[in-house]
């Protein structure tokens, strides 16, 4: 299992949130930044560079902007539909 260490103290938007999940996923250019492709891709598996299993960590969940916390929040609950279709992803927020 792949692990994704992600700093978010200081993302303030949702797009700060997009743009380090999905950079460091490795992911194509012409990928969405909504949760939509990120299921889409992530239930796939063959999009991004890297691919489930994966385990994410993000850290600095109580230092991040409202809106970028609401996405990260939106996103656990995507991470935990994704798992009862049995696809290996964990996420831990700090």
């Amino acid at each position: 299992m792949v692990r994704i260490a992600l700093e978010g103290r200081g993302w303030q938007s949702a797009e700060d949130f997009y743009q380090a999940l999905l950079g460091a996923l490795g992911a194509p250019g012409w990928h969405g930044h909504n949760l939509d492709a990120l299921e889409e891709t992530l239930r796939a598996g063959d999009a991004n560079a890297l691919n489930p299993p994966l385990h994410i960590e993000i850290a600095g969940l109580d230092a991040m902007g409202e809106q970028a916390r609401k996405v990260v929040e939106r996103f656990r609950d995507l991470v935990t539909d994704l798992r009862a279709e049995q696809i290996e992803l964990r996420l831990e927020l700090h």
